[in-house]
């Protein structure tokens, strides 16, 4: 509402009426000009009655600061915006990285899987060694006892040969002195009779007549 007074351009604060019904609307400045008029017409007519428009309303910005509000507007505006686009940013970097955390965690989840696989693979394995260790070392006991039977009855069998050899030898060496004993007898004998000495041949010794 704009003030009614000597065509004010300035916008109304305060309602007026008039003892006789009347009423207008007014600025600050022309507040004074009504109650001047109403104090000279006091006493014909009565009190002129005022009323404040819109009590909370904040009073009108000056140039100055209506520039220094729009560009403290634009300034936000700027400000919005470039916290939308880093919003947008980090949305989609947030976006990225909880892709990159599930894709993580998937493949944590594998290796997780794979070691325990493993784990169990190396168990396994290791059992199986261990049986293997005490299985070869039942069969190196085994072998080895074997191997002792089998050297003792080879040189129980050797030596029974060596001293059935032995035995032969000595016989061959008693047959042999004894044909040289008798030998040396019929020679003994020769010399004493006279006669022609003997030859010793495969059946023993023997005269040639």
């Amino acid at each position: 509402m704009q003030c009614t007074l000597d065509s004010c351009p300035k916008p109304a604060e305060y309602t007026f009426v008039w003892p006789w019904g009347a009423d207008g609307a007014c600025c600050q400045g022309h507040v004074v000009v009504v109650q001047q008029k109403a104090r000279a017409l006091r006493g014909h007519f009565g009190q002129v009655s005022f009323a404040r428009l819109n009590p909370d309303r904040p009073k009108e910005l000056s140039r100055d600061e209506r520039v220094e509000l729009h560009t403290a507007r634009l300034v936000a505006e700027s400000e919005r915006d470039d916290a939308r686009k880093r919003s947008g940013e980090l949305f989609e970097v947030n976006t990225r990285l909880a892709n990159e955390v599930r894709t993580h965690k998937v493949r944590s989840e594998q290796l997780h899987g794979q070691t325990l696989e493993l784990l169990q693979r190396v168990d396994a394995l290791t059992r199986e060694r261990d049986e293997a260790l005490t299985l070869a070392g039942k069969r190196r006991e085994d072998v080895e006892h074997d191997l002792m039977q089998q050297v003792e009855v080879l040189v129980s069998e050797r030596t029974s040969e060596l001293e059935g050899r032995l035995r032969l030898c000595d016989d061959g060496r008693l047959a042999a002195l004894r044909e040289v004993e008798a030998a040396n007898r019929a020679l003994a004998d020769y010399r004493s009779r006279d006669t022609p000495a003997p030859t010793v041949g495969p059946d023993g010794p023997h005269v040639v007549e």
